[in-house]
């Protein structure tokens, strides 16, 4: 297949804020589009050549690159990290004009996003995803947010102004993770019911081939701009995103998180289908086509034996809870989701007739 063109798309949130995704190969020379004369990035520790690639790309353009950071993984989400973070680029001299740019996968993007909101009262980003997991999902929407008590519970609603998916940058992720992300791809079929791009494109992208990985990531990133441009402070429509979370957030939690978002998200999509077919009518033949495409991608459909009875447990802590129930979304058809009032006993003993008590 040949290179694809570099893809772009301008997505409205309101009246004096879009975002701009752009996906394929050269994406990463739109970065110049978002600078407001000076930059600051903060990138993985294993990228620090695609930062000074990112950096070349800027000062050619007269765009002052004022330093770096690298950091990454689950560590990055505390205060304590943002807090260093803030010292830095204070001590770098970012004024309010300054764009931060984030290369990195999703805990990087969100604690740099969180700290590029809070300073000076917010300053622009821009996203550049390390991993698929960030590529299909995390690196667009405007969540940012650190660990409390509790993963997530301190952060904000901070849109990039450009997300930059530079599919060699995404090739590049070690084979522990690089399929995780296909999770959220296949979540996004499910809730739009456009099956046709990754049926095509999917064994292509799961082999690392730029055009295709960067297509999908453009679909995939598109389609939950969608929604969130109809609701972006998550107050309605757009909770339909977290279709196979309320699950997969309760197993990842009841591992220790030492099963990976993306894998919890799987098992959590297999879980959530069920409990599709059994109370919004989902056709069966429907849901086998969701859960062969998460086969395909090599991801799991069940927890690790002994999991769901303590994950079982924890389902009522679920941040969606109201009252007794959980507010989550169920799909009557592929394309055709809906929000519900979901008892968490039922949920409970759904994951232990499947999945066994442990």
């Amino acid at each position: 297949m040949a290179q694809a063109a570099v893809e772009r798309r301008v997505f409205r949130l309101s009246v004096d804020e879009e975002t701009v995704v752009a996906a394929g190969v050269g994406a990463l020379s739109e970065a110049p589009r978002a600078a407001g004369g000076t930059a600051y990035i903060v990138h993985e520790e294993a990228l620090s050549a695609e930062a000074a690639r990112l950096a070349r790309i800027l000062e050619a353009r007269g765009v002052e690159v004022l330093g770096a950071v690298a950091g990454g993984g689950e560590r990055v989400k505390s205060l304590d990290w943002v807090t260093r973070l803030w010292d830095l680029m204070l001590q770098a001299g970012v004024e309010r004009s300054t764009t931060v740019y984030i290369i990195g996968g999703g805990a990087l993007l969100d604690a740099a996003g969180f700290a590029a909101s809070t300073l000076m009262r917010g300053l622009s980003t821009v996203n550049i995803p390390s991993t698929t997991l960030a590529a299909f999902d995390a690196a667009a929407g405007g969540k940012t947010g650190v660990n409390l008590r509790g993963k997530n519970m301190v952060g904000t609603f901070h849109n990039p102004r450009m997300v930059l998916v530079e599919p060699g940058i995404v090739a590049g992720q070690p084979d522990e993770g690089y399929r995780d992300g296909f999770a959220e791809l296949v979540k996004h079929v499910a809730l739009s019911g456009d099956r046709e791009p990754a049926a095509s494109l999917l064994p292509q992208a799961l082999a690392r081939r730029p055009a295709p990985l960067a297509r999908l990531a453009f679909w995939s990133l598109g389609y939950k701009m969608q929604v969130v441009a109809g609701d972006p402070r998550e107050r309605g429509l757009r909770r339909i995103l977290n279709l196979g979370h309320t699950i997969g957030h309760a197993l990842e939690a009841a591992s220790s998180y030492t099963l990976s978002h993306g894998r919890s998200v799987s098992i959590g999509l297999a879980g959530e289908l069920e409990l599709s077919r059994r109370l919004a009518g989902l056709p069966r033949g429907e849901a086998e086509d969701v859960l062969d495409m998460l086969s395909t991608a090599g991801l799991p459909l069940e927890p690790p034996p002994g999991l769901a009875g303590e994950a079982a447990g924890l389902v009522g802590l679920d941040k969606k809870r109201e009252g007794g129930s959980i507010v989550m979304p169920l799909l009557e058809r592929l394309g055709r989701p809906r929000l519900s009032r979901v008892p968490v006993e039922t949920v409970s003993r759904l994951m232990v007739e499947l999945w066994g008590g442990g």
